[in-house]
C-alpha cells in the first residue's frame, strides 16, 4: 500500500550527507565538513554538529527527527490498518528501524497507542523502554520475514539479524541509568550478537 511504500522510500533519507547521516558521523572524529570560507559553511551547520554545540533549533537536528517519526507514522498506518500479514511484518521492522534510530541519536521516544487522537499529546518512552520495544518487536517478527530475495524493498530475515545484533551490542549504552558511563556489557547481550551475526553468516558467503 501506499503507507508501507512510503515508509520503504524513506530509506533514503539515510543517503545524504546532512540529518541523520550529519548527526551520526560529522558529530564524530570520524568527519570534518570541508569549509572554505563561505563555501560549504552553511551558517556553521556543520561546525556546530562537529563542535557538538547545536541547539533544538538546528536544521539537522530538527528535520531528523521529524523524518524519523514520520517514517514511524506510516508504519503505524500499516500496522493498525492492513489485512495482510507480510505488509503488517514489514511495516514492524522499519519502525523498529525509524525507533533504533531515534533511540540511538535522542534517546527518549514518542509513540501513540492505536486509535489515539494524532492531535493529543504522544505518550514517551525512555530510552530503556524504547530499547526493549524494538527487541521484542524484531524477535516478535523474526520468525516471519523471508530469506533472502533478488529485490531489495523486501525486508528479509538477514535485516533483522543485523539489526538486533546493534541493538545487543548497544544495549549497556542504552539502557544505562547513567548515560555518560560505566556501562554494564552483560555477557547474555554480547552472546545475543555473536548468535545473531552468525545467523547472517549461515546464509551469506564469506562468513560475517
Amino acid at each position: 500500500g501506499g503507507y508501507l511504500k512510503a515508509a520503504v522510500n524513506g530509506l533514503n533519507e539515510f543517503a545524504g550527507n546532512g540529518n541523520m547521516f550529519a548527526l551520526n558521523e560529522m558529530s564524530t572524529d570520524i568527519m570534518a565538513g570541508p569549509t572554505r570560507g563561505g563555501d560549504w559553511d552553511d551558517n556553521g551547520a556543520w561546525r556546530q554538529i562537529h563542535m557538538q554545540t547545536w541547539t533544538k533549533a538546528h536544521a539537522h537536528v530538527r528535520d531528523s527527527w521529524n523524518i524519523l517519526l514520520s517514517q514511524v507514522f506510516n508504519c503505524n498506518q500499516v500496522i493498525y490498518n492492513s489485512t495482510s500479514a507480510t505488509e503488517i511484518s514489514q511495516a514492524r521492522f522499519l519502525r523498529a528501524f525509524y525507533y533504533y534510530n531515534i533511540v540511538d541519536l535522542f534517546g527518549q521516544a514518542p509513540y501513540r497507542d492505536k486509535g489515539q487522537d494524532v492531535n493529543s499529546d504522544a505518550k514517551v518512552w525512555s530510552r530503556t523502554e524504547a530499547t526493549n520495544f524494538v527487541i521484542s518487536e524484531l524477535e516478535a517478527i523474526l520468525s516471519s520475514l523471508p530469506l533472502r530475495s533478488t529485490d531489495a524493498s523486501i525486508i528479509n530475515k538477514d535485516a533483522a539479524n543485523f539489526l538486533l545484533a546493534k541493538l545487543y551490542l548497544n544495549k549497556a549504552v542504552f539502557t544505562s541509568s547513567t548515560p555518560a558511563g560505566p556501562y554494564n556489557f552483560a555477557p547474555a547481550d554480547m552472546t545475543k550478537v555473536v548468535s545473531h551475526v552468525d545467523a547472517i553468516s549461515s546464509s551469506i558467503a564469506p562468513d560475517y
